[in-house]
């Protein structure tokens, strides 16, 4: 075992407090037991005097008077060396009444000139201590990275749950076909599906069946047989159309939302724009928001990709969410959204449940607004004229 030496013959000979040696050991990895009879390897002492740049030991014979005034302010503490007994003075052989009252001033250990007396480093006393000022510095920026992360915990959270609502609505889409297949299995011999036909030709598989309907509908030889083509679940196939496909005018500042694939229309026909001026129509409704004090909004209605679309093109200031127009009002978002946001859109284009609807017109009576529109652009221009006629102090209380 190497030698050893204790923390407070370790602070006289650097000339500092006791305190700050024992700060330095903790921080040095030392078992984080602060006493001042702690025993601290050489190596560490070694590590201890490098970080205090303190002089080299001196003799034994140079260190006696700062021994002598370090017992001197241990026994004033009332600390006791190990392996000795506490002397007991003797009682006077005077009166008690005629005992004087004696008070000992406890003697300080001597003040390094660059320290304070309380051992932080500096001179004026309103001076603020360095290390605190950056482990203040440090617990702000651990509490931001906390936020930003539960920030997106809560959007994980939330993008987990609209998938799941999705999947569920799959589901009961799914046994509804089967359902419906099986009726149409036991109906009359009127009714015959696409795929049995297919397999009649000869085409096994799904793969087959999509490249030969591919080739005859590229040359144009499915026109004669497109108004007799049925489909037994209508509702599977309309949720299809609705969220793989957008009716675009093919504008550069449109862009293209994401999952989706384009059919080209004139721009009065177009769902993302309606013959607006997109980016003067997102700037003038983030001014809105922003002017009535308000920066989370929720939008109720409308495809799955058109949120996305739409809240890329806001100020970064302005938060968007979006609730798809088959979403469930008995869903666990639902509530989560209502708490959220500050300000509600509801986007009256005819395929808006009504339930849906009454959901947030309860959750945020005064912040609800419906604004009609066959595009995403019209529904924009519409309820940015109903923000700029907000009064913010209307909305206070919600």
């Amino acid at each position: 075992m190497g030698r050893e030496i204790r923390a407070d013959a370790l602070a006289v000979e650097c000339g500092v407090p006791v305190a700050r040696v024992l700060e330095l050991l903790v921080e040095l990895g030392q078992v984080q037991n602060r006493r001042v009879s702690q025993h601290v390897p050489e190596r560490l002492a070694r590590l201890v005097r490098q970080q205090l740049a303190g002089p080299v030991p001196r003799p034994a014979a140079e260190r006696a008077p700062d021994r002598a005034v370090f017992e001197q302010a241990m026994s004033a503490a009332g600390v006791v060396p190990l392996g000795r007994e506490p002397a007991r003075p003797a009682r006077p052989a005077v009166p008690r009444a005629a005992a004087p009252a004696l008070r000992v001033a406890p003697v300080q250990a001597p003040v390094p000139p660059g320290e304070s007396a309380v051992g932080a480093p500096g001179g004026a006393a309103g001076e603020e201590d360095p290390r605190l000022v950056a482990a203040l510095a440090r617990c702000a920026t651990l509490e931001a990275r906390v936020e930003d992360l539960e920030a997106r915990r809560q959007d994980a959270r939330r993008a987990g749950l609209l998938e799941l609502e999705a999947a569920r609505s799959a589901l009961l889409g799914a046994e509804e076909l089967a359902a419906r297949l099986s009726a149409a299995r036991a109906g009359g011999p009127g009714e015959q599906r696409v795929v049995d036909l297919l397999v009649r030709r000869g085409l096994l598989g799904v793969d087959e069946g999509w490249s030969a309907l591919r080739t005859l509908a590229a040359a144009h030889l499915l026109d004669g047989a497109l108004p007799f083509l049925t489909s037994v679940d209508g509702a599977r196939l309309e949720r299809v159309l609705a969220d793989r496909l957008c009716l675009c005018c093919g504008r550069e500042d449109c862009g293209r939302p994401e999952g989706v694939e384009l059919i080209v229309v004139p721009p009065q026909r177009c769902e993302l724009c309606g013959g607006e001026d997109v980016v003067a129509l997102c700037r003038r409704f983030s001014d809105a928001c922003l002017l009535a004090g308000i920066n989370r909004v929720l939008f109720v209605g409308g495809r799955r990709w058109a949120a996305p679309w739409f809240g890329a093109r806001l100020h970064r200031r302005v938060e968007l969410r979006c609730w798809p127009q088959d979403l469930s009002p008995r869903s666990e978002i639902v509530e989560i959204d209502l708490a959220w946001a500050q300000f509600v859109v509801l986007r009256d284009d005819g395929r808006l449940g009504e339930e849906l609807a009454a959901c947030a017109r309860a959750g945020l009576p005064r912040a609800c607004v419906s604004a009609p529109g066959t595009s995403t652009g019209q529904v924009v221009a519409v309820a940015t004229a109903l923000v700029e006629q907000i009064d913010p102090a209307s909305l206070l209380g919600i």
